[in-house]
């Protein structure tokens, strides 16, 4: 994991910085960005990295190792950005610009070092984990990064936004056609459980996978398997997400089949029927089929939800409505499977009535 700074990477990064400067110029802007934070000064900052140290004797918390990494990447970016500051005209390379570069190669240096040191301490969280990978690759890195991004896994392998930062890393560095994408992506959503956090996993797969193929087939298998553990509740879009997205991606044939699997099964998971009726409505209006279907998906739907769910009843109702035919069976139905249907009732003449 050892590694040396790259003059050449600080340099794109200082060029961003640079070319909107120019651009100020160019518009007849003579504002300079305010001043960074922290004013660098060896001094003072060799100062603050002994009693961070020494601080670590004492306390070698995660909570600590944090503080010291966020003091030390305050520091790189006010380098970067002093760099620039320091600049003259549009064909003057200052020597400022290459004094700020060394030293923010430096520090940035230390700063990944750090963060190695919190890995293989033990104490390192969530977040610290997502710094080390963002700062290996905004200094250039990809190769850090993407070890990072590696370590991270396998010290929180049930971690959503780990996972899905891992597979943005690896997809950065190597590209969508890497030997490794599908089995990484079935290694995430094999470790984190289906839910919200996950939804980001499995649209990431949907974009990555092409619908057709054996390895979309078994990304589909596995949604079925997650989707029947989750418990029931009230609907949400987070896996819906993923539902849409992937049957956008292939035929309607095969999103029907998909919609009857899940059907069938006892428990079919919350977040589907949502995207399940507005898949076939969207076939509905272009087609102007009959809407047996939707009226199936509601029906599957409120049979599993129908006690908590007033939304659900809510948008059964302005189906019938839509369709011309009276929702009353709908709202009586509704407030009796309701466990509390007062705010249905109320929200239901509103509906009604527009």
């Amino acid at each position: 994991m050892r590694w040396c700074p790259c003059q050449h990477s600080f340099s794109a990064a200082l060029t961003t910085t640079r070319d909107q400067r120019r651009q100020q110029k160019s518009a007849g802007k003579d504002s300079l960005p305010a001043l960074p934070t922290i004013v660098y000064s060896p001094s003072i900052h060799k100062k603050v990295g002994e009693a961070y140290e020494q601080a670590l004797e004492h306390l070698p918390t995660g909570g600590m190792y944090a503080r010291y990494a966020s003091y030390l990447g305050e520091v790189v970016q006010s380098l970067l950005e002093a760099g620039q500051s320091k600049g003259g005209d549009d064909d003057d390379e200052s020597m400022g610009d290459m004094e700020s570069l060394e030293v923010a190669a430096t520090i940035g240096a230390q700063l990944l070092a750090l963060m190695l040191r919190v890995h293989e301490a033990g104490v390192a969280g969530e977040d610290l984990y997502m710094s080390w990978i963002d700062w290996s690759a905004k200094l250039g890195l990809p190769k850090v990064a993407l070890k990072a991004s590696r370590l991270a896994c396998q010290s929180h392998p049930t971690s959503a936004k780990l996972w899905h930062a891992r597979i943005n890393t690896e997809l950065a560095v190597k590209g969508p056609k890497a030997s490794n994408v599908t089995t990484l992506i079935t290694s995430a959503l094999t470790s984190v459980a289906a839910g919200e956090d996950s939804a980001g996993i499995w649209v990431k797969a949907t974009e990555v996978l092409e619908p057709g193929t054996k390895d979309f087939a078994q990304l589909v298998n596995m949604l079925v398997t997650a989707l029947a553990g989750m418990a029931r509740g009230p609907m949400s879009g987070g896996m819906a997400r993923w539902q849409q997205s992937s049957w956008k991606r292939s035929s309607i044939d095969a999103a029907r089949t998909f919609v009857k699997r899940l059907l069938a099964m006892p428990s079919a998971g919350g977040n589907f029927f949502k995207a399940a009726i507005a898949l076939e409505k969207e076939q509905l209006a272009a087609a102007q089929a009959l809407d047996k279907r939707v009226i199936r998906i509601f029906e599957a739907a409120v049979d599993a939800y129908g006690s908590v769910d007033a939304d659900l009843w809510l948008e059964y109702a302005t189906h019938e409505k839509e369709m011309l035919r009276g929702a009353g069976q709908v709202y009586w139905r509704a407030t009796k499977a309701l466990t509390d249907p007062d705010d249905f009732v109320c929200r239901y003449k509103e509906v009604m009535q527009a």
